[in-house]
């Protein structure tokens, strides 16, 4: 009995050891978009150094494009319908990035540094449009919107609300993504965007790894002797 109390133990310092690198957490450092930003130019967006932003500064760029109300900036939350809403997002400042009547039109994310599984947000999703992106992503959130291969498409009962949208996570390390924007709606359109990243823990430091590991060799000892 005593030796299966052992191993859930080694269990949980395993998993303290090696987290998940790209895993999905609650709290995401968010961009804040700030400035006046034109149709068809980049707007920016800073993740500071507020918790669970990093130590430094990065600077985010997405292209705005043109559309119903592209370049305005959200300052309310935009983005907290049931397709995203599982995410805790500091701050919660959005961008709004359109495209013209119809076509596919390529869409950029720059980072001032290379970032770790950064996540994208769209919401107020419209009808027959869809979102293709050329690096490998996992879609970690979704209402009315569908995955099929590399593309994010809006399903037919969206209604152009905070509802209605998607979140993708990018998998690996980046400091440009590319992704298309598809209509084919007959009418200019436009998404809430957001990015941002979270802090996910690294491996124990090695002491402390030494540390985790002469502490079951002593708990394997005392419970040998007491069998």
């Amino acid at each position: 009995m005593k030796r299966a109390v052992l191993l859930p133990l080694l269990g949980a310092l395993a998993v303290v050891a090696a987290p998940a690198p790209g895993r999905a957490l609650t709290a995401v450092c968010a961009a804040n978009w700030t400035g006046t930003v034109s149709v068809n130019t980049s707007a920016s967006g800073v993740l500071n150094t507020t918790a669970p932003c990093p130590s430094t500064s990065v600077t985010a760029q997405v292209t705005v494009g043109s559309g119903a109300n592209a370049g305005q900036i959200n300052t309310g939350d935009a983005i907290v319908g049931s397709g995203t809403n599982q995410f805790v997002r500091s701050p919660v400042s959005s961008m709004d990035i359109g495209v013209p009547n119809n076509g596919n039109f390529a869409r950029t994310v720059t980072f001032s540094q290379a970032v770790s599984n950064p996540y994208l947000f769209f919401t107020y999703l419209d009808v027959n449009t869809s979102f293709t992106f050329t690096q490998p992503f996992v879609l970690v959130q979704a209402n009315k919107a569908t995955v099929s291969g590399q593309t994010v498409s809006a399903l037919n009962t969206v209604s152009n609300n905070q509802n209605d949208g998607f979140v993708v996570q990018m998998t690996g390390s980046f400091s440009t993504i590319n992704f298309d924007y598809n209509n084919t709606s007959g009418a200019a359109q436009t998404v809430a965007f957001t990015t941002g990243i979270n802090q996910v823990p690294g491996p124990l430091p090695l002491a402390g790894a030494g540390v985790a590991f002469g502490f079951s060799r002593r708990l394997r000892r005392r419970i040998r002797s007491r069998a």
